[in-house]
Order: C-alpha cells, then sequence, then structure tokens
C-alpha cells in the first residue's frame, strides 16, 4: 500500500472489499483488485508531490511576470487581455523552463 495515512475505517473497507471480492470472484481476482487499490493510492500520493512542486513554480513565476508586465498591461488593457498575456508568457516559462529544471532537481521526490 501507500504511504499516504489511512483511516481505521478505510482499512476496514480494503478488508472488506478483499473478503467480497474472494467469495464472489476468488482470491486471485481479490488480491489483484487490493493491488490496483493501492496502485491507485500510490498514484494519488505521486500526485500530491507534484501538485506541490507545481505550486513551487507557479507562485514565483507569476509573481515575476506580474511583477515585470502588469503595470505597463493594466494600463492599456482590460484584465481578460491582460490574463490572455500573461498566461501567453507563464504557460510556456513553466512547461519549457521552469518545471524541467524543479523535476531534474527534486524528480526523485515526486517519483519516489
Amino acid at each position: 500500500m501507500s504511504r499516504l495515512h489511512l483511516t481505521e475505517r478505510a482499512l476496514a473497507d480494503i478488508d472488506e472489499i478483499d473478503r467480497d471480492s474472494a467469495d464472489r470472484w476468488g482470491q486471485r481476482v481479490a488480491d489483484e483488485y487490493v493491488a490496483d487499490l493501492g496502485a491507485a493510492l500510490d498514484r494519488l500520493e505521486a500526485n500530491q508531490s507534484q501538485t506541490l512542486l507545481l505550486w513551487v513554480g507557479i507562485y514565483p513565476t507569476i509573481t515575476c511576470v506580474l511583477w515585470l508586465m502588469l503595470p505597463m498591461l493594466q494600463q492599456r488593457f482590460p484584465l481578460p487581455v491582460v490574463t490572455l498575456i500573461i498566461t501567453a508568457v507563464v504557460v510556456p516559462l513553466m512547461n519549457y523552463v521552469v518545471m524541467p529544471f524543479l523535476l531534474g532537481r527534486f524528480g526523485g521526490w515526486v517519483r519516489r
């Protein structure tokens, strides 16, 4: 199972799922099903780490882009256009610069 903390109720539910599946479809199917649940929990944990890493990258990126561009853009364009321009800068920066850098430095932590 995952390193996520599961409550006693969640563990009891997994045991019940295992017993019920074994009764209905056999132990092999029950074992596969519980293993699939464990794999899903592992993916959930990895997604939590990746979400945190994304936030670590996006917060300073958005802050810097806003600090550099907002005073100039706000005076000339309505908010939807400003948002379009800011996201047109931030998304490629995140995709091609910031996230590759962060994943290179912390990717092992995300994939553990």
